[in-house]
């Protein structure tokens, strides 16, 4: 799952020990005991030496390591998630993949589902690992510290946690304290002695030195390792350095800035600026340095003159001299400044040059960055250049890439980095915020940023790409608002327009072309296009072809066909599984439950259910919200309320289920506070449907007014979905329009015929003959015959004994034909068999055999219809 971020490999790095390095084994004795605790922190200012000191105790070991080098960049909790996440794959590739997945939501989860997951996983790790947070001091989120907080209140058991920092994070120390979790190393242990500091001396110097001189300058530098290197360095080409040693042990000023100025204008003026301009980046390779020295851009650059030595040949040259460059690999070919040389480097930096010429190095650092497809860095230094205009083209030459690889958390994040003003002048971006949106399902949102960019694209005919987006977006918002001719004529423009290659907006525009014409009625053809899509192509994209064999099974959920619906579902599950894709999984686990909540089969509904809402993070947020609707139901049905109640967060669900539990005092409250849009827009096959709950309340109510209300607005329901063909919707629209003429005191003939019609429907489209039982149990007795009478008995005995295998009734000895439910539909309306015929333009004597076998079949289900 690292693949989603983008993950810089050498922050994963160890540091390598200098040659040079003096080992501290009193202190490595101390890091020794970190089997009995959680946390080994190390805490002093910069140059002290605490990646040093905590990179050779790793190598002492004989357990596996992981190594996070943290920068300011990463003060952000989902970043900083996904980098740590990458270090513990370093040693366990196969580890924690839940918690990545977690990071892959439309909204990242609350810290304590993150912490619970992260824990959890760590806590399977089949080895003990001691991971390193280095440089922990740029972290000031504080949403960081508290998900580090909570896993120390229950360590996973594999996990040594390293802090190495120049100030103390914000986890409850002084709690860890208390319970002795924590080993810690101060400025104090880190500090070099007397000895110290003569080893390290001769080390460098390669020569005896004076006792005395060397306990001066640890007294003057108090044991601060990069200060004795520093004047090492600045005693390195001089003839006497025991004198040059006295006299730094006795110099007045500040002992960084003397030294720091005695090394750096020791050097060759080529070397100077070499390291000066540098500066400005944070990791460097011989080729970026190149490019920054270099006259021109990246692509197309020489080195002045006055660097008679490539950038290769000076890195090599530092690495020798040790002047404070730290290699980041194994192969040495990425590097960076110690913090403290990089700071001071800086400050001469801005000394020498104007912020128009340090702004160029940072343009030509973009320029390297960007060809050689690391981004964030691009993006990074064009800001720091304030060229907003170079930063946005960044954004818009990768925005595309991103998106097909699914990698709009990273867009979001890089935008968001971006001034808004920018962003509202550049319609490429503007589209790419819609996309950003639309995988946020904040669908409201998205006009706005369409008109806007309407309004600067005009009338330029080479953007047809970005028009087929927006033409797309229109189509999709049409959709939603079940206006479906309006979204298929958008979406055929979009099809028009977009290439294959944009394989997001491609994939998405078929599958809402799709559902916009199974909305239109034109169901076969929508397949068929499927189809001829997803096989015409000999490897299509694999998020594209996740789509296409995705479609169909929406489609026949919105149809109410589970039986063709149920084994597609099925093969995009076996291949989700393979992929380990956990978003396509989720879905497959929310039909499997919705579809055997339709089959009555409740125990394997609240199996798949279950899994769909222990993926609620992962999963699409109404999906996520329908699974947990669809637990409440099924417990609901299985006689478990309690359990149901429990799992009810949506508050139109629990006012469901206090109407189903009962307590309709309790579903009125929320009717009476509930305030719903007058549209519905699209119903989809979700199980919950706020504006059909207000409906049942107001049948449950039973008064003159509510039922007023409800027959109305349950006839506009009515016909939004027979117009948007959602079979799934409109049986229960149905089944509550025959209780409000039940209720009203209408003829029983409308009452019978509506409910014997539906009923007949739904045991042809794959309804389970014990659902349709507890809604037979609402009509009065005196409506059933002996046969119906069973059946609703059956939905509170018996439920399992009537589950319906692949959706047919056991009861049927088959189905209705598709004429003979038409004739029956139309016998509910009270239709003469003349009348039939002519409606249906057939024979009336197929009318009259159709009749007769309909009224037979339904006979089987216990319906009688009045002569």
């Amino acid at each position: 799952m690292a693949e989603t971020f983008p993950i810089i490999q050498t922050k994963l790095y160890r540091p390598p020990l200098q040659a040079d390095f003096i080992p501290r084994p009193q202190l490595l004795e101390q890091l020794d005991g970190w089997q009995q605790r959680p946390l080994t922190l190390v805490s002093a200012s910069a140059g002290y030496g605490k990646s040093t000191l905590v990179s050779s105790w790793l190598e002492s070991l004989d357990h596996p390591t992981a190594w996070l080098s943290l920068d300011e960049h990463d003060n952000n909790l989902e970043l900083f998630l996904a980098y740590f996440l990458a270090s513990v794959q370093t040693s366990f590739p196969d580890s924690v993949d839940e918690t990545f997945a977690l990071l892959g939501g439309a909204e990242l989860p609350p810290l304590h589902i993150l912490g619970n997951s992260l824990t959890n996983e760590l806590d399977q790790l089949t080895q003990r690992l001691v991971l390193v947070l280095d440089d922990y001091h740029v972290i000031s989120d504080p949403r960081i510290d508290e998900l580090l907080s909570e896993m120390l209140k229950h360590p996973p058991r594999p996990l040594h946690l390293v802090v190495a920092t120049r100030t103390d994070p914000l986890i409850n120390l002084n709690w860890l304290r208390a319970l002795g979790q924590v080993t810690e190393i101060r400025t104090q242990q880190l500090r070099f002695s007397v000895l110290d500091t003569i080893e390290l001396l001769e080390q460098l110097l390669r020569t005896e030195v004076d006792k005395e001189a060397a306990s001066l300058l640890e007294e003057r530098t108090e044991g601060w390792v990069t200060g004795i290197r520093l004047a090492a360095l600045s005693m390195h080409h001089r003839d006497n350095a025991q004198k040059m040693l006295r006299r730094l042990a006795t110099e007045q000023r500040y002992v960084w800035d003397y030294l720091i100025s005695e090394v750096l204008f020791a050097l060759k003026p080529d070397i100077q600026d070499f390291l000066i301009k540098t500066a400005i980046l944070d990791r460097f390779c011989a080729s970026l340095c190149d490019a920054i020295l270099g006259d021109g851009d990246a692509a197309s650059m020489t080195l002045p003159e006055t660097h008679a030595a490539g950038s290769q040949e000076i890195l090599e040259a530092l690495q020798q001299e040790n002047l404070f460059i730290i290699p980041l690999d194994g192969q040495r070919r990425w590097f960076r400044y110690h913090h403290l040389f990089q700071q001071l480097l800086l400050v001469e930096l801005n000394k020498r040059y104007s912020a128009d010429e340090i702004a160029v190095f940072h343009l030509k650092a973009s320029a390297w960055y960007n060809q050689t497809g690391l981004v964030d860095e691009a993006l990074q230094h064009a800001l720091e250049a304030g060229d907003d205009f170079t930063a946005a083209q960044v954004l818009e030459e990768n925005a595309r890439t991103l998106l097909d690889e699914d990698r709009w958390h990273v867009l979001e994040r890089w935008m968001a980095r971006l001034p808004d003003s920018v962003i509202r002048q550049r319609p490429r971006l503007l589209i790419a915020k819609a996309w950003v949106r639309f995988h946020q399902f904040a669908l409201q949102s998205i006009p706005p940023l369409l008109k806007l960019a309407e309004s600067i694209l005009e009338d330029d005919v080479t953007a047809q790409p970005l028009w087929g987006e927006v033409d797309f977006f229109w189509g999709h918002r049409w959709y939603w608002l079940g206006q479906s001719t309006r979204s298929l004529d958008a979406l055929n423009r979009a099809l028009e327009k977009i290439p294959k290659a944009h394989h997001l907006a491609r994939g998405e525009t078929e599958v809402f072309w799709s559902l916009a014409s199974q909305m239109s009625g034109q169901k076969e053809e929508a397949i068929q296009s499927l189809n001829r899509w997803l096989y015409d192509e000999q490897e299509p994209h694999p998020g594209r072809q996740t789509k296409l064999l995705g479609t169909p099974t929406f489609i026949y959920m919105l149809s109410g066909e589970f039986h063709e619906a149920a084994p597609l579902a099925q093969q995009l599950h076996e291949m989700a599984t393979r992929h380990n894709n956990r978003y396509i999984r989720a879905w497959t686990s929310y039909i499997h439950g919705h579809i055997h909540f339709y089959w009555n089969d409740l125990d394997n509904a609240a199996r798949h259910f279950d899994k769909a809402v222990s993926d609620r993070y992962i999963l699409h947020t109404a999906g996520a919200l329908d699974s947990l609707v669809g637990l409440v139901l099924t417990f609901q049905a299985l006689g478990q309320p309690d359990s149901a109640e429990a799992a009810a967060i949506a508050r139109s669900c629990q006012a469901r289920l206090s109407l189903m539990q009962g307590d309709l005092e309790s579903a009125v409250r929320w009717l009476e506070m509930a305030d719903l849009a007058p549209d519905p827009g699209v119903m989809f096959f979700w199980l919950e449907v706020p504006h059909i709950t207000q409906c049942r309340i107001l049948v449950a109510q039973g008064s003159e007014a509510s039922l007023q209300e409800a027959g109305e607005k349950l006839a506009v329901y009515e016909k939004i979905n027979t117009t948007q063909n959602n079979t799934h919707q409109l049986i229960d629209i149905l089944l509550l329009q025959s209780l409000v003429y039940q209720k009203q005191s209408q003829s029983e003939k409308a009452l019978a015929t509506v409910a014997r019609a539906i009923i007949v429907r739904l045991s042809q489209t794959g309804v389970a003959l014990a659902y349709v039982g507890r809604i037979l149990a609402a009509f009065p007795d005196e409506m059933k015959d002996e046969k119906a009478l069973q059946v609703a008995d059956g939905a509170d005995s018996s439920i399992a004994a009537t589950t319906v295998a692949q959706g047919t009734s056991a009861s049927l000895v088959e189905p209705l034909t598709p004429r003979e439910l038409d004739v029956l539909a139309l016998l509910a309306q009270g239709l003469t068999n003349k009348e039939i015929a002519q409606r249906l333009v057939i024979s009336h004597g197929t009318v009259v055999n159709s009749r007769q076998q309909a009224v037979m079949k339904a006979a089987d289900l216990g319906i009688r219809f009045p002569e």
